[in-house]
């Protein structure tokens, strides 16, 4: 019987109610697939994408403006996605209220939208700069950047996520080889383990970031922008190249791809899930912690300032912006915390006798 259109259709209609979420997707994308080669012969080279954020209205046109001006600024895109994502949400609540100008927010509103426990911080830093553009470039609009001067937001911090080595020995050994797609998770899961790349670097490694002959790995870090090089470790190495085996056959260039057509490169969402499903998966105790690929650079950073490595080296090998964002990593090695204190000197018994004792009654 020859594949159609229709017959794809009544496929699925009859196949999807006794499918999972996760295995609908899948089965929709087949058919999607199948639809564009008998329309126009082709393969696509890639899946329908979900639609960005809306940005709805005259204040959504002035958000899109702003998002222009950070990515012509060189801010990072991921950034700007954060940005979008986070003005969408305020553009949308104010367009439900009947509020579709700039001159028409209160100050109320922007409180409201910046009263979010889960992501005030993120709201906080994306509205003021979005209000520093306005009062830049719509000087005749209510310019709310005060309402940041004098809301003192305090971020909080929490202890970077850290697995020991014997843990992260345990999540190597407990990855399944045996198939293409264990291999792929294997690899990715000692770049960012051994290594300590990023999510994002990782997913953008390409085949002439490597230099076998050297032994090492040079390429410039997707959040940064600023070059790095790291030794191929043998384990490392020889992870990639029993991937490279049983990678499917394709014209990409990036190393990890995705094994259902149309291939593509690796996705960040995509990779961090299978090395997050790996560490929770291998049955160790991460009650308490995070599980995703970032916790694998805390642990590497903690391992080395726990064998003496200097803050500028870990902040060197893991491509921080500066040695603050590593020093960070202090306050869960309590052993470096401990040598940094200095010796109290003791005290005197008569200065607890000044004045008679009064101040220490």
């Amino acid at each position: 019987m020859a594949y159609t259109i229709d017959l794809g259709r009544k496929f699925l209609h009859g196949i999807i109610p006794t499918l999972r979420p996760s295995t609908v997707r899948r089965f929709k994308r087949s058919i999607r697939i199948l639809d564009a080669y008998i329309a126009t012969g082709n393969i696509p080279k890639h899946a329908p994408r979900v639609a960005p954020p809306p940005l709805p209205g005259a204040i959504g046109k002035v958000a899109q403006e702003f998002l222009e001006h950070k990515k012509q600024g060189r801010c990072a895109l991921i950034t700007v996605e954060h940005h979008r994502r986070l003005l969408s949400y305020f553009t949308v609540s104010m367009e439900t209220q009947g509020k579709v100008d700039l001159s028409q927010i209160t100050e109320d509103d922007v409180l409201s939208f910046l009263d979010v426990p889960e992501s005030k911080q993120a709201r906080f830093s994306a509205m003021k700069q979005f209000y520093r553009y306005v009062g830049k470039h719509y000087p005749g609009k209510p310019d709310y950047s005060y309402v940041f001067e004098f809301t003192h937001f305090v971020p909080t911090r929490k202890l970077p996520s850290a697995y020991s080595l014997d843990e992260i020995r345990i999540v190597e050994e407990s990855i399944d080889r045996s198939s293409a797609i264990g291999k792929r998770t294997y690899a990715m899961f000692l770049l960012a383990s051994r290594l300590g790349l990023r999510i994002s670097d990782i997913t953008n490694l390409r085949f002439d970031n490597i230099d076998w002959d050297q032994s090492t790995i040079k390429l410039s870090q997707v959040k940064t922008g600023k070059p790095i090089e790291l030794p191929l470790l043998a384990p490392v190495g020889e992870a990639i190249i029993s991937y490279l085996r049983v990678r499917p056959d394709c014209d990409l260039d990036y190393v990890f791809v995705t094994h259902t057509p149309p291939l593509s490169m690796m996705n960040r969402s995509g990779a961090s899930k299978l090395i997050s499903n790996a560490i929770t998966g291998s049955g160790i105790d991460g009650a308490g912690r995070k599980h995703g690929p970032h916790s694998l650079r805390s642990s590497l950073a903690t391992r080395m300032l726990e064998e003496g490595t200097d803050l500028p080296v870990i902040s060197d090998s893991l491509g921080h912006g500066g040695n603050d964002i590593t020093m960070e990593y202090l306050r869960i090695d309590i052993g470096a915390i401990r040598r940094c204190m200095l010796e109290v000197p003791p005290v005197n018994d008569s200065f607890y006798g000044q004045q008679n004792g009064i101040f220490y009654i």
